[in-house]
């Protein structure tokens, strides 16, 4: 995903600019409050109690950092650009009037629009011992290229079957760069604190032809898919046809007929009484598949398919039942 927001807040329109102003810091941003009448006029009085979100700035900041995401319309369409939302505190600390100030985009302004829709009652404004109304603007940039600071998210897949490649060693370098680190059991990994530029990307596993490339980053966050081909046309059979993997997992889900596969072992299907429960509780069978391997598997993948399927049928109160050591548990956790 690609996203860099810059955000400061300022809520002082143009014309109550004669209005005097309560600042208050969080971190590097500022947070200016005027007060308003019911028809939105500005009271030329000092604020002697700032309006106050529940837990502070720091629970506001990170509330607008939590909420806030770049959509995938505006992403794929290169948008950028400042949208600013208005929106009021009233005299019982509820956020009302809330509207686009300064559109950019469809998208981009619902974004920001929904972040300060949903955000809890605050603390009202007092004068003169009294609650109320005040104002204010939320600016949002939204950025897509980056000079430093930039971060690349990575795929690294199977050319033939679209699987995913777990434990790859992954290069990232150029003239003043050089970094390295293995794909996950997803096959996913990310660098980051990258300079904007050209790189080259050079992927080695036992199991697939080196895949090498150049790729070229300008953006704040960026995405790359890269797909390796299997050492032989075998392997590459293996890999369409296998029965541990995350294809076979989805096949096997449609069948009713799905496994969680355990450490390689003498082949047995469950161990104890409370497995058996569990299968029939879950409608799964254990399986260690021995000590073989074939090319073409992948446990981790398989068993990811199936715990999928599991939080989505039964939310997550199996994890606590499930044996501890199904392959994949502990890093999905």
């Amino acid at each position: 995903m690609l996203r860099c927001f810059l955000i400061g807040w300022f809520v002082l329109l143009p014309w109550i600019s004669l209005a005097q102003e309560q600042i208050l810091r969080a971190g590097s941003f500022e947070l200016v409050a005027t007060p308003v009448d019911s028809d939105g006029n500005a009271i030329l009085l000092t604020i002697e109690q700032m309006p106050e979100y529940p837990g502070g700035e720091e629970r506001l900041y990170a509330w607008l950092k939590s909420s806030l995401y770049y959509p995938a319309d505006a992403l794929n369409n290169d948008i950028e650009g400042k949208v600013i939302t208005k929106f009021i505190i009233d005299t019982n600390g509820m956020v009302t009037d809330v509207s686009t100030f300064k559109s950019v985009y469809p998208s981009l302004d619902s974004v920001c629009f929904a972040a300060v829709k949903n955000m809890q009652p605050w603390s009202p404004a007092i004068l003169e011992g009294k609650p109320v109304r005040t104002q204010f603007l939320l600016p949002v940039r939204f950025i897509l290229t980056c000079d430093s600071n930039c971060v690349v998210y990575m795929n690294v897949l199977n050319n033939f079957y679209s699987n995913m490649v777990s434990e790859s060693m992954v290069y990232l370098s150029n003239a003043t760069c050089k970094k390295s680190t293995y794909s996950d059991y997803m096959g996913s990994l990310h660098f980051d604190s990258l300079l904007a530029g050209q790189y080259q990307v050079e992927i080695v596993h036992p199991d697939y032809q080196i895949f090498d490339t150049l790729i070229d980053i300008k953006r704040c966050t960026s995405d790359f898919t890269f797909y390796l081909k299997p050492l032989s046309d075998s392997a590459a059979y293996y890999w369409a046809h296998s029965e541990f993997n995350a294809g076979g997992a989805q096949r096997d889900i449609e069948n009713n007929n799905m496994l969680v596969l355990l450490p390689g072992g003498l082949i047995q299907l469950t161990t104890t009484a409370s497995d058996s429960l569990f299968e029939q509780k879950y409608h799964v069978r254990f399986l260690s598949q021995g000590c073989a391997r074939r090319p073409d598997e992948d446990e981790q993948a398989y068993n990811h398919e199936v715990f999928n399927y599991l939080d989505q049928q039964y939310g997550r109160r199996w994890r606590r039942e499930i044996r501890q050591d199904a392959i994949g548990l502990k890093q999905k956790k």
